[in-house]
């Protein structure tokens, strides 16, 4: 058990550890694990096995889990006191763990950074953007996103093309690693975010995202994730491959009710994949899961840790 940094990359560590070490990430717990179940969620989104199936809508609780995040502390604590506890367990990682990785004269950048990726969570990395709001260079900017990264406080997410060279040269997506302390960090509480929709839907969708990793984690198989978006600005929110030749999409949605147009993503990321897509999904808060066209569904955001009823 390392703590909350990667050993790999702290300084003047004087052996490669090369064959001696497995790294296995930690992240914060699923819902499945708060609830002492056995999600089938990706093993079916795999085999495309779905069925129509009913479950529960969240509504206003749906804002309650993703302001709570996955930390076992937090968990345990009142929605006050998890907030204090949050905060400052981000700003004892950000003091120990950025000083064992890199020598940094100030600080003061790195709590701003993590605050604005928070911000803007579920979206397009907009270096300039970020650096101009922060009044720092560009490279300051990607260096400190990197440390944010090697302490799991932030994930990136590449762009998704049948073309490697066209995935590296296309905009990833950040994402705060858990929404409680993204939450917790802008002041944000359950009801603010019932309230803003536009920002529960980038909250819900780093929240589903963190589900699904932490899932992947006892997957027989390891799992690339990435995000889709082409350029007519069709979009996929995550995408998941299970080797070069199995490829699914998951589309998150803040609503009760799905449309045509909630699939439109998923539909070019199926034509783009060709042969090897098994199956697209988008989770909405609804109590219906049904086939929508062919390896397409919509199902309950629930699905991802419950057990569904058959209809």
């Amino acid at each position: 058990m390392t703590g909350s940094a990667n050993i790999l990359v702290v300084p003047g560590l004087a052996d490669s550890l090369a064959g001696r070490i497995e790294t296995l990430r930690m992240r914060p717990l699923s819902q499945a694990e708060i609830l002492g179940r056995s999600p089938h969620f990706l093993a079916k989104l795999m085999g495309n096995s779905f069925r129509p199936m009913s479950g529960d809508r969240l509504g206003a609780r749906l804002s309650e889990l993703v302001v709570r995040g996955g930390y076992p502390e937090a968990i345990a604590r009142t929605p006050r006191r998890a907030t204090d506890f949050l905060r400052n367990h981000a700003e004892q990682q950000i003091q120990r763990d950025v000083k064992d990785l890199a020598r940094i004269r100030s600080l003061e950048t790195i709590p701003n950074l993590l605050r604005q990726v928070s911000a803007y969570t579920a979206q397009l990395a907009n270096v300039s953007r970020i650096a101009g709001d922060l009044g720092v260079a560009r490279s300051t900017v990607n260096e400190h996103l990197a440390l944010l990264e090697n302490i799991f406080v932030v994930d990136r997410l590449q762009s998704w093309s049948r073309s490697e060279a066209k995935r590296a040269a296309k905009a990833p997506k950040l994402h705060v690693a858990d929404t409680g302390m993204g939450a917790a960090l802008l002041g944000r509480t359950a009801e603010d975010l019932d309230a803003d929709r536009a920002f529960l839907g980038h909250m819900l969708e780093s929240f589903v995202l963190g589900e699904l990793r932490a899932q992947a984690g006892w997957n027989e198989v390891p799992l690339q994730f990435s995000h889709f978006r082409d350029a007519h600005q069709n979009e996929v929110d995550i995408v998941i491959e299970n080797g070069p030749h199995r490829v699914t999409g998951v589309e998150v949605k803040a609503a009760s009710v799905v449309t045509a147009k909630d699939f439109r993503g998923l539909r070019v990321l199926r034509d783009a994949a060709g042969d090897a897509f098994q199956s697209g999904v988008v989770l909405y808060d609804g109590t219906v899961g049904y086939r929508y066209d062919t390896n397409l569904w919509a199902l309950p955001i629930s699905t991802l840790w419950d057990e569904p009823e058959d209809t």
